[in-house]
């Protein structure tokens, strides 16, 4: 073997490391951008739980409030039902002055209790804000995601091309 022989192959062999080693760094760069997507993946995840809850939140107050509204229809009821027998048993105002008292501390107590419609509406609004930010993030996410699994194609296609042009098995 002659002398430029030699160094020929001395040359080959130093651009076959310098491609293994740029090989080995490629791999550790997908395995990195792996990990990166499945770690989206997860907070992905947690937030469509956390929005599920969000959501059950909603239907749950949504729940209180119709219930709320059938307890004060309720309330109306008697109401009106007291006027009558006010009206029927004047005879007996003792007795009257006293389910007055008794209705007056109900009242004050679901009066001090009540949710207002005020409440309600500041409620949902600091909900709707939350809920919003929540799939802004998901959106946010996804395009990550979207933009991540595109680097990574590249990256295999650029592979791919290297290994062509080397003739290198996959």
């Amino acid at each position: 073997m002659t002398m430029n022989e030699q160094n020929t192959l001395e040359n080959v062999l130093v651009v076959l490391q310098g491609m293994q080693k740029g090989f080995e760094r490629l791999e550790s760069a997908q395995q990195s951008t792996t990990t990166a997507v499945d770690s989206l993946r997860m907070d992905v995840v947690s937030l469509k739980t956390d929005v599920a809850g969000l959501k059950t939140d909603v239907a749950g107050l949504k729940t209180d409030v119709a219930g709320l509204k059938t307890d004060v229809a309720g309330l109306k009821t008697d109401v009106a039902g007291l006027k009558t027998d006010v009206a029927g048993l004047k005879t007996d105002v003792a007795e009257v002055k006293e389910d007055i008292v008794a209705i007056k501390d109900d009242v004050e107590f679901l009066r001090d209790n009540m949710i207002t419609r005020d409440d309600l509406t500041e409620s949902e609004s600091r909900i709707m804000t939350q809920v919003d930010g929540l799939t802004k993030e998901h959106i946010t996410l996804d395009h990550e995601l979207v933009a991540r699994r595109a680097r990574s194609e590249r990256l295999e296609d650029r592979v791919q091309v290297l290994e062509l042009r080397m003739k290198i098995a996959a």
